[in-house]
This record gives C-alpha cells, sequence and structure tokens, in this order.
C-alpha cells in the first residue's frame, strides 16, 4: 500500500506540476527561454525516488576546470595582487636569479618553447616555494639569419633586390621587436613567472655596449686572438650557418670519386725505418699512386696532403695483365665515346643555358628542357649494362684508363673494393705499415705541386680507401690536420659558391660553381690527366 500511495503522490504530483507549470511557449520564443525550459523539464524528469534522500556538498566550486574562462582570471589575479613581484622582494631566502637563454624573435611559439620555459617556471616557482627571492629575467636574441630570412620571405623579389644591408637591418629590428611583444604574452598567457616588464633584447643600446665591454675586458687579458676556422656556408643566403641551421637536399646526388696522387721520390720517414722493409715496400713504392677517395671532387683544388694511419697496413697493388674479356667487370658499350661526346656537347648547351638564364635572356624552361636532354644523354650511355643490384657498385663511365702493371696504394683490406671500383683485378706486390708512407710527398694531380702524406686519427679503412684527401679550408678534421702541421687553409670559393685564382690548381675554374660546373670541370680535368681512376 505504501509503494502505491507513494506511485499514487508521485503521478498526482506529476499532474500537479503540469496542472500549475508554465503555459507552453511559443516557437517564436527566444532561443535562450526554450533552452532552459527544456533544460527544466529534463531536470525534473531526472530526478529519482531517492533524489531528496541523498546528501551533497554544496558549494560554489565549479565542477569543471573551465581552464579558458579560469585561466586568465588567475592571470589577473596574480597581476593585481603582485604575487610574483611580493615573494621576490620579501621571502625570507637567498637571491636566485635566472637569466633565459634567449629565443630567437623569429615567429610564433612551438612545442619547444613550452618546454624551455616551463622546466625554467618549475625551477623559479620551487626556489620560490623554499622561501628564496627567485627572480627569472626572460630575454630574446633579435640578430641573426632567421630573423633576416623571416623578414627576406615577407618581400617580393623586386623588394629584396633594392635591399641594402641597413635596410635590412631596420626592418629586421622593427619584426624582432614585433615578434618579442606576441612572444611575450603567450609566455604570459601561460603562466610563466617572469620580469616581463624588463627583459633583456640583445638590440638595446645597453646590451650591445655591455657586449662590447666585456670584448675589452677579453682583449686587455690576452684571451682574443684573430684566427681561421672552417664554418658551413650558403651560397644562396650569402652567410654562415650554424650546425642547427643546415638542411640537406634529400635529391642531391653526389659522385664519389677514386683520384691518383703520384708519390713522388724520397726515403720513408725515420721513425718508421725501422719497421720498413726497403725490399719489399721500398722497391714496390717506385713508381706508384696513392688512390684517395672523395664524395666532394670540387675540393681537390684545396688540397694540402694526403693522410693515412701509421698503424694501418697498405698494399701495393698492380693492375693485372687480364685481358678485358676475361675481367670480371661489365661490358663495355658499343659507340660509347661517340656517345660520351654528345654527352659533353649536351653538357656545354646546359652550361650556356643556364648562363643565359643568370643574365636575364635565357628561361628556366630552357635549361630544364636541356637537363633533361642530358639526363637522357646519360642513360643513353649506360643502356645495355646489367640492371644493379643491391650493393652493386654503378658503373664506372668516367674513369681514366688504368695501364697494365700500375701501381697504387690502398688499405690491405681495401684491395678488393678497389679493384671492384676501377674494373680492374689488381695483384698485390707488397705490404707495409702506414708509418712508412708518413714524411713522403705526392704529386697534386692539377698541378705536380708536392703535398705531404701525414698521420690523422680520423683515418679508417671501413670504406674508400684508408687515404684521406686533406683540404684544410673544406672541414673541420681536414683543418685540425693543417693546424697541426702548419698546412694553408686555402678556399678557393667565394660567397657565391663559385671558384676562384686563389690557387694554382682552381684558377683554370674560376667563376665556375662548385655544387655543379665547377664540379664537372675538375672531374674533367683530373680524366684528361689521368688521375682520375673510377668516378660514380
Amino acid at each position: 500500500m505504501l509503494a502505491g500511495a507513494r506511485l499514487l503522490l508521485l503521478v498526482g504530483s506529476a499532474a500537479a506540476f503540469v496542472a500549475r507549470g508554465p503555459a507552453p511557449l511559443s516557437p517564436h520564443a527566444p532561443a535562450a527561454a526554450r533552452s532552459g525550459a527544456v533544460l527544466a523539464k529534463k531536470k525534473a524528469e531526472e530526478e529519482g525516488l531517492y533524489s531528496d534522500t541523498v546528501s551533497l556538498p554544496q558549494t560554489s566550486f565549479s565542477q569543471r576546470a573551465m581552464a579558458a574562462t579560469r585561466e586568465p582570471e588567475l592571470q589577473q589575479f596574480w597581476s593585481e595582487k603582485r604575487v610574483y613581484e611580493r615573494l621576490c622582494e620579501t621571502n625570507p631566502g637567498e637571491p636566485f636569479t635566472l637569466h633565459d637563454g634567449p629565443p630567437y624573435a623569429n615567429g610564433d611559439l612551438h612545442i619547444g618553447h613550452a618546454l624551455n620555459k616551463v622546466l625554467k617556471d618549475v625551477i623559479n616557482k620551487y626556489q620560490l616555494l623554499r622561501g628564496r627571492k627567485a627572480r627569472f629575467v626572460p630575454g630574446w636574441d633579435c640578430h641573426g639569419l632567421p630573423i633576416e630570412l623571416k623578414v627576406l620571405q615577407s618581400m617580393k623579389s623586386k623588394e629584396r633586390q633594392a635591399l641594402t644591408p641597413i635596410d635590412l637591418r631596420k626592418k629586421a629590428a622593427a619584426f624582432a621587436r614585433d615578434t618579442v611583444d606576441k612572444q611575450r604574452a603567450s609566455f604570459q598567457r601561460w603562466g610563466v613567472w617572469a620580469d616581463w616588464s624588463a627583459p633583456y633584447l640583445t638590440l638595446q643600446p645597453e646590451y650591445e655596449a655591455a657586449q662590447l665591454g666585456v670584448l675589452q675586458a677579453m682583449l686587455r687579458r690576452g684571451l682574443l686572438f684573430r684566427g681561421e676556422r672552417p664554418v658551413h656556408w650558403s651560397p644562396a643566403s650569402r652567410t654562415a650557418l650554424a650546425e642547427a641551421e643546415l638542411e640537406y637536399a634529400d635529391r642531391h646526388v653526389s659522385t664519389a670519386a677514386h683520384v691518383a696522387f703520384p708519390l713522388l721520390e724520397g726515403p720513408p720517414a725515420a721513425a718508421a725505418a725501422a719497421d720498413f722493409d726497403p725490399f719489399d715496400g721500398g722497391s714496390a713504392l717506385e713508381g706508384a699512386a696513392v688512390v684517395v677517395w672523395t664524395t666532394t671532387p670540387w675540393t681537390i683544388p684545396a688540397n694540402q696532403a694526403v693522410c693515412v694511419r701509421e698503424d694501418l697496413t697498405y698494399a701495393v697493388v698492380e693492375a693485372s695483365d687480364v685481358q678485358p674479356s676475361q675481367l670480371p667487370s661489365e661490358p663495355a658499350l658499343p659507340a660509347a665515346a661517340e656517345v660520351e661526346e654528345r654527352v659533353r656537347a649536351q653538357g656545354e648547351v646546359v652550361r650556356a643555358a643556364k648562363a643565359a638564364l643568370k643574365e636575364g635572356r635565357g628561361s628556366k624552361a630552357e635549361v630544364e628542357a636541356g637537363v633533361a636532354a642530358l639526363l637522357r644523354l646519360k642513360s643513353e650511355l649506360q643502356s645495355g649494362k646489367p640492371e644493379l643490384q643491391p650493393g652493386d657498385s654503378p658503373p664506372n663511365l668516367n674513369a681514366s684508363p688504368l695501364p697494365h702493371g700500375a701501381r697504387l696504394v690502398v688499405a690491405a683490406s681495401l684491395v678488393d673494393a678497389l679493384s671492384e671500383a676501377v674494373g680492374t683485378p689488381l695483384v698485390v706486390a707488397a705490404t707495409l705499415p702506414g708509418a712508412a708512407l708518413i714524411g713522403r710527398h705526392c704529386a697534386h694531380p692539377l698541378s705536380a705541386r708536392p703535398v705531404p702524406v701525414l698521420h690523422a686519427e680520423h683515418v679508417t679503412d671501413d670504406a674508400g680507401t684508408g687515404l684521406v684527401h686533406t683540404a684544410p679550408g673544406h672541414g673541420p678534421e681536414d683543418f685540425a690536420v693543417g693546424v697541426a702541421h702548419g698546412l694553408a687553409a686555402a678556399c678557393p670559393v667565394d660567397e657565391k659558391g663559385c671558384f676562384t685564382a686563389a690557387t694554382e690548381e682552381a684558377a683554370g675554374f674560376a667563376g665556375e660553381s662548385v655544387l655543379d660546373d665547377g664540379n664537372e670541370a675538375v672531374l674533367t680535368a683530373l680524366r684528361e690527366g689521368g688521375f682520375l681512376l673510377a668516378a660514380a
């Protein structure tokens, strides 16, 4: 009966509610009013048998975070109450100051900024909780290529051509200041505590003056010297690049070349004489040439040395007298000389088209058509050869012929690799330690200039030939060898990436781009001189 009575009571209550409820809303009533009525009806329907028996806490604290609303309110509270400033001023502990390692003022924030600033904010707030007077001094790097590139990307081609260095710096400074304001607002929105009203900017005169003051103090203490070092360089931007700024073209293909450096007459180094058998390796070295392997043939004109490793074993090998039909190499192409001549002629056409484009007389379409024709000819030159399998070496189409009896010096563990590269069986005539080569000299293949054979720790026999072409002006390891042995850091390349006449060997290629025609010109000169053993 009780249940039935309760049920009747509920039904009666519901009926009474309906009877006493507001009149149905017109379809033309405001949307907010209609929505409120629907919610009220739904709430009434959801009330169950026990809703009036459940005791819930009555609180104004929202069950939802509502971060988009609450965070700005919280940050406004911090600002109005000067929470950060008061803690910095009144905390009883020792001062703790963290100067920001400044981000570039060159664009919007990203996840890297978040990781950086949140970690620093955790450190600072931890120090504040420990009672220390912790301050975070934010800053921005307002100089450098990233900012200048952003400015240049926002300009049209004609505007960039008319831009002077002074105008570029002014535009970069204005861009940096605008970016600082945007990034600062974002950092504050993240809830990071800092002295946002007084950041340091590297373009501020007082900051630059302080830098000059530190530089002067270093100079007076003898900590500065003028020297040289290799740097990453962008021919397109004509500026030095940091390691993090490097971008490599995915489709770029380098030409790997085996180049012979003829050994000049001379005794081995005295330090190695005790371990060197003159009746074995000594006689075998007469008339021999050391072989270097490089993927940057354009650096050969800057060569200053050949490096070996004193504890590696090297072999003096001879080209076998096996007939060409017996060689385990790929068959020669019919009429290859004729196709090669067509490739050479088409290469000249492409170079002329590129020159005309640079002078404003040609078109990009003409260059692209010429390059496509050149690629077709090169493909034709390779036609008829078996398809390369994974791990196979590409056909050696541009090498100088290796005469019978020619003697070459290579790491003993890489004799087979060299034989495959040059397409000729090689017979080991003698072996000798790397120490026996140190102190000798080779003739530079482009000028016959003597270049020394030196020891270097970075030489290995993992790949190549175990002998390293060394150009101190074109790489950090080469530069270190050059400094240790007093070699010139020759760099016959200008800011546009073109050869200059700075060295005797590069004079014949002056004006050629090292990444294009200049590289091919070096290979051609090596081939014509008989020093290019393989190129692929």
